[in-house]
């Protein structure tokens, strides 16, 4: 398998990736269709610079913070435990009773693991957004959306004492909430390290292993995005909208976008493949699913290049139609849907105002 890999040409070793690793996936979903294409349809300067700032942060909290996060809880607690650290990053074969020290201190290392590296991870993804709207307030005085996408001047200036002030309140409260988990997490696994309590919630650890564990060493899971990351990230957005029109807008995203992001692949992926399927000669498509690259390599010489051919192609295109295509049409209603819906309120507050006088 390994020869095979290396003698692929570039695209494909890309989409290979794209294909087995969640973390990459999502990275080249956020970079590709949320940044790129919000930025392309940006209405001002403060929006361009807080719509850089989210996604890129998002980007490296969720994608390049969590491998160095994890191999430091692997290492506290490969040491704390006495486990070696290279068990951590295999699947547990037995989640049944644990019945020695060492399968009880491998298993109390996993649950640290998790729950360390997520009492980290959390805080931080939920301090993104409301950290934008301290950075437009320092920069710009600005604390409406609708000032932000210059539909409406500003009408007073927000002093930047008072940003600076709120920014430190708010770092201050995530890194209290993230000690809080780190100490919530250590005490229980100090707890637990009882025999007696063990075997109590013994239970409880093996459903935290089987759902939440990581791939590999550090690889996200699509249900730590899917139940744990996603929730936190999109609750700060609702938390930090500064008004009725920025709430609508996260409204209209999230309903597309989550769908699309977690199960959206795999609906467009059939018709995709099965329409490059007819171009190419190949089979792909089956009643089983998709085939996967793995096993297109295992193929004879003679299928493997058309097959290689057309599992490019319909993932390239499903890829595309995913995050370029789904989120640059997301935008783009929400300019227009903003924009119409200020205008009619704007023009129902002065024939209102006429009326009146």
């Amino acid at each position: 398998m390994i020869e095979k890999m290396t003698n692929l040409n570039a695209i494909t070793k890309v989409l290979y990736r794209v294909e087995n690793s969640t973390s990459l996936g999502m990275f080249l979903r956020d970079t590709g269709g949320c940044l790129c294409s919000r930025l392309a349809l940006s209405r001002s300067k403060d929006e361009s610079r807080e719509v850089f700032f989210v996604e890129s942060s998002e980007s490296a909290v969720f994608y390049f913070a969590v491998t160095p996060l994890t191999k430091l809880c692997s290492k506290i607690s490969s040491k704390a435990l006495n486990v070696n650290p290279h068990k951590l990053s295999k699947p547990l074969v037995n989640t049944g009773k644990a019945m020695n020290k060492a399968a009880i201190n491998l298993k109390l290392a996993k649950t640290f693991k998790i729950g360390a590296t997520f009492s980290i991870l959390l805080p931080l993804i939920y301090g993104i957004v409301p950290m934008r709207n301290l950075i437009t307030l320092s920069k710009s005085g600005k604390d409406e959306f609708i000032t932000v996408i210059e539909l409406k001047q500003k009408q007073k200036s927000i002093r930047k004492a008072e940003a600076r002030k709120k920014e430190k309140n708010l770092i201050s409260t995530l890194a209290k909430i993230s000690l809080a988990g780190l100490a919530l997490t250590t005490g229980a696994v100090t707890l637990a390290k009882r025999p007696a309590i063990f075997n109590k919630i013994e239970p409880a650890i093996n459903k935290i292993i089987k759902h939440f564990d990581f791939k590999g060493d550090s690889g996200l899971t699509t249900k730590q995005l899917g139940f744990l990351i996603m929730p936190v990230s999109v609750a700060s957005y609702f938390a930090a909208s500064r008004d009725k029109y920025e709430t609508w807008e996260n409204i209209r995203r999230f309903t597309i976008t989550l769908p699309m992001m977690f199960f959206g692949q795999n609906i467009v992926e059939k018709s995709v493949y099965k329409f490059f399927d007819k171009i190419h000669g190949s089979s792909l498509a089956t009643a089983k699913g998709i085939t996967s690259y793995d096993e297109i390599l295992k193929m004879p010489a003679s299928k493997r290049a058309k097959s290689l051919k057309s599992k490019n192609c319909s993932i390239a295109t499903a890829f595309f139609i995913n995050t370029m295509a789904i989120a640059a049409a997301v935008a783009a209603l929400n300019v227009i849907s903003t924009k119409n819906k200020f205008k009619k309120e704007t023009k129902a507050d002065f024939s209102q105002l006429d009326t009146n006088t």
